[in-house]
């Protein structure tokens, strides 16, 4: 968009010519502050009068400082509570399902678990509120036009004010202000002087959600959009540096594709990279939201099963390799009638582990046992060196 491209002009100009100019965020601040103020020369300009104080324009780069929504918008909406002397102020977020205002976040933050039952239907807003969010302004809203009821009910408020947030003429919130206990009043004109914040919110969020579908596109594997060995790291460091009991009855699972170097050599590496993709299509079909699978690597994948137990975990891996079993016959034409088939080790979680890389280290030996057993099956590792690995049936 216009300001990313203004942005990185900026800093290649600084690079080129070795300028030090302030942080992107700041000069836009300061941008802003001196726009607001050449408006309120010109005597046709609502609220002429109110000028922009300089602690409120100092504030407009809070929303920059972070890239998670989570850590800057409580910051916004308490710099918008402290300029005022609001009693509360709420972040309202759409829910894209129904297409409903629901509170994402409130500054006094222990405001939000009473804010859970709020939930409005844009649809349904009309009056004032529907012009600010088509005019994409700020207003003040009074409860005696007696509309937006289910606003004032649920909020006990007699007036608000709202200010949309939006980023590239696309509605992505609504600020909302109210002085529920004090009962002091709301002015017009600080709906606008709230404008430029929520202007920099909106190109807050925006980038925070750049941001976090960059991530996510750098966690998959571009070609079976599993999860790549740098997410499955991630993600064993977190279970391993949580107290033990969120690891009791956990299961890794070590899969590897039978015979995998003689499908590429016989028909391809096309053919080859099908049925990773049949491999990935299957083990994402059989797995529950709360467990985890990913590519570890060439024709190695690992699943990791919670609360799954010896019993359990052993079905899992069953109903895989069955299933691959199932779908490599169907399509064995498509492979000069080579099968596909899947040796999968698995090891249980014992307190003996120290160190998730043990574990798969567990798992990996029992796959490579698998195959010395003739390959297509399922062999549990023991949960000590010494005890004798277990063959499922």
């Amino acid at each position: 968009d216009l300001l990313q491209k203004v942005d990185q002009d900026m800093q290649l100009t600084q690079e080129f010519y070795g300028i030090q100019f302030p942080s992107p965020a700041q000069l836009r601040a300061s941008l802003v502050k001196t726009s607001l103020n050449l408006t309120r020369l010109n005597p046709d300009v609502e609220n002429a009068a109110s000028p922009l104080t300089p602690a409120f324009s100092g504030k407009l780069i809070i929303p920059h400082r972070g890239l998670y929504p989570k850590d800057f918008v409580p910051k916004t909406l308490e710099a918008i509570q402290q300029e005022y002397n609001y009693n509360r102020v709420i972040l309202l977020q759409i829910n894209p399902q129904d297409r409903s205002f629901f509170a994402a976040f409130s500054w006094p933050e222990m405001l939000l678990p009473e804010l859970k039952v709020f939930n409005i239907k844009i649809d349904k807003i009309t009056g004032s509120l529907l012009q600010c969010l088509r005019k994409k302004t700020g207003m003040l809203i009074k409860s005696e036009l007696k509309i937006y009821q289910s606003f004032f009910d649920l909020l006990g408020c007699k007036e608000f004010i709202a200010v949309p947030v939006i980023q590239e003429g696309k509605l992505m919130g609504l600020i909302y202000a109210d002085n529920y206990h004090s009962n002091t009043p709301l002015y017009e004109y600080q709906a606008k002087e709230i404008m430029p914040l929520a202007d920099e919110l909106g190109l807050a969020l925006h980038k925070a959600k750049q941001f976090r579908v960059e991530k996510h596109k750098a966690q998959l594997d571009p070609l079976t959009q599993l999860y790549n060995k740098g997410k499955i790291q991630e993600y064993l460091t977190g279970l391993f540096n949580q107290p033990e009991v969120y690891r009791h009855e956990m299961a890794i699972g070590f899969i590897d594709i039978d015979r995998f170097k003689r499908l590429n050599d016989n028909c391809g590496h096309q053919a080859g990279d099908d049925a990773l993709k049949l491999i990935a299509e299957t083990i994402k079909s059989l797995t529950r939201p709360s467990d985890f699978v990913g590519r570890y690597g060439g024709e190695e994948f690992i699943f990791v099963l919670c609360k799954a137990g010896e019993k359990g975990a052993l079905q899992y891996a069953e109903r895989i390799r069955k299933e691959i079993e199932r779908q490599g016959e169907l399509i064995k034409p498509r492979f000069k009638n080579q099968t596909i088939t899947a040796s999968i080790g698995l090891a249980l979680y014992h307190p003996a582990y120290s160190h998730f890389n043990e574990m798969i280290e567990a798992a990996d030996q029992a796959m490579y046992l698998a195959k010395e057993l003739g390959r297509n099956r399922v062999v549990m590792a023991p949960e000590k060196p010494k005890n004798p690995l277990k063959q499922s049936c």
